[in-house]
């Protein structure tokens, strides 16, 4: 009778141990399957970031190479002296010049670019003498920091291209307003004037 008992409970214990070992085996190779799919997953991921980064730099690369240096024609170049005088009158002035901006600015752009950028002026009116005079008592002016123009490939009639302007306002030898302004603008060869400027944002 005893021996019996011996053999049930040993029968017990080796159903148990392989019911264990069965559970396991299921468990491990669950996990090894779970395994292999959070890797394939983090590899796709990889995968996605990396053509995500790819993108972007070949539209950065594309955005520098369409405004470069390098794709400068021979009417471009020699119209960009012309457009870097027409940011400097607009942007570059003291009490000396200020009140004659607007005249000078109409050789390098159309009138309306020049009303766009500077305003139109009426050198009669008592407010703008006031207001010459203010700049020569406080010593107010404007400095250009830096300036750039990028243009594309002029097809020997209009060339457009983007300006940036990086200019500080001085109030009696102090800084008072600092300001990085960018334009998109279209110069016409044959007219040697810009014809359309428009203010762009730089959060692109």
């Amino acid at each position: 009778m005893q021996r019996n008992n011996g053999k049930q409970f040993n029968k017990v214990l080796l159903i148990i141990g392989i019911v264990c070992g069965i559970a396991a085996l299921v468990y491990a190779l669950t996990l090894t399957k779970s395994n292999r799919q959070l890797a394939s997953s983090n590899a796709e991921l990889r995968t996605e970031i990396a053509a995500a980064k790819h993108d972007n730099q070949a539209i950065k690369e594309n955005k520098i190479q369409k405004y470069s240096a390098k794709n400068l024609t021979l009417a471009s170049t020699s119209s960009v002296a012309n457009i870097n005088t027409f940011l400097k009158t607009s942007f570059e002035w003291d009490f000396t010049n200020w009140s004659t901006r607007q005249e000078r600015a109409q050789k390098y752009a159309t009138p309306s670019v020049v009303k766009k950028m500077i305003g139109n002026l009426n050198m009669q009116s008592k407010s703008t003498q006031s207001y010459i005079k203010f700049l020569r008592k406080d010593n107010v002016y404007q400095k250009i920091n830096s300036k750039h123009v990028y243009v594309e490939n002029s097809d020997g009639q209009k060339i457009n291209g983007i300006a940036t302007v990086n200019s500080s306002l001085i109030d009696g030898n102090k800084t008072t307003s600092h300001q990085v302004q960018w334009y998109h603008f279209t110069y016409d060869v044959q007219k040697h004037q810009v014809i359309q400027i428009t203010p762009v944002s730089v959060n692109c």
